[in-house]
């Protein structure tokens, strides 16, 4: 589900208070602001552009007052980490993410929790001998049979910096990369938001329940990964091989 923000959406002060949110939603706004010009919505560009002013000055004067009135001695939860925390390149995948996870494109439509081998996306990497503008390193997600679909390494980055995904090292070889999705990002992409990283405590999020039945032990990663390779069919099942190919 990509998220989308109506330019004639109220800006609430948590929406400015972080730079990255606050450039997300104004990116957002923007967009669909530009769109809606493009089919004709809007007829008075200016005076549009002027009310999204407004909205962010009474943003940034609500989130002040706010700030004197809390005090510097009170103390508040650690903010949650919602969607539009990403960046667009991110948020347009999440959709794709879903359908991978629990073949469901929106939250509203999920109904079961997810195979244990589809928390693991792979990276394809580069092919030798060939120009960057006609191969590059894509994380493979299925969710129409067998062919997957490519999300670019600038999307999914972001989303392992923000903790939602962590590598699997030592598992793989030949250029291939792996990660598993994480309780919080299990969290997002089950709810729509997740606890802050420096706020995480393991089993403390809302769906810990539903994490603790399907996560793999550490113990048996190498083993679930090589699994989930061979259910994709990256990798060429071999009698007692070590859960550790080449692709």
């Amino acid at each position: 589900m990509t998220i989308h923000i109506d330019f004639k959406d109220k800006i609430e002060a948590a929406d400015i208070a972080d730079a990255g949110r606050r450039k997300n939603v104004f990116r957002a706004m923007a967009k669909d602001f530009l769109l809606a010009k493009r089919e004709g919505v809007i007829t008075d560009g200016p005076g549009s552009i002027a009310r999204m002013m407004e909205q962010a000055y009474k943003a940034g004067l609500a989130g002040a007052k706010l700030d004197l009135s809390v005090g510097p001695a009170a103390s508040s939860a650690p903010a949650r980490v919602t969607e539009i925390d990403l960046p667009a390149t991110s948020r347009e995948s999440l959709s794709y993410l879903r359908r991978h996870l629990f073949d469901a494109w929106a939250i509203e439509d999920i109904r079961h929790l997810p195979e244990p081998g589809r928390l693991f996306v792979f990276k394809r990497p580069q092919l030798d001998g060939l120009a960057a503008s006609l191969t590059r390193d894509e994380w493979l997600v299925y969710w129409l049979g067998d062919d997957p679909r490519g999300v670019s390494n600038k999307a999914f980055l972001p989303m392992i910096r923000a903790g939602l995904f962590e590598y699997v090292r030592g598992v793989l070889r030949g250029g291939w990369d792996v990660v598993r999705l994480t309780e919080r990002g299990y969290e997002l992409l089950r709810t729509g938001d997740t606890c802050s990283l420096e706020g995480y405590r393991p089993g403390t999020t809302r769906t810990a329940r539903e994490w603790a039945k399907i996560a793999p032990p550490e113990d048996k990663l190498p083993a679930a990964v090589y699994m989930a390779g061979v259910a994709y069919k990256l990798i060429k099942p071999e009698p007692n091989a070590e859960p550790a190919p080449r692709l």
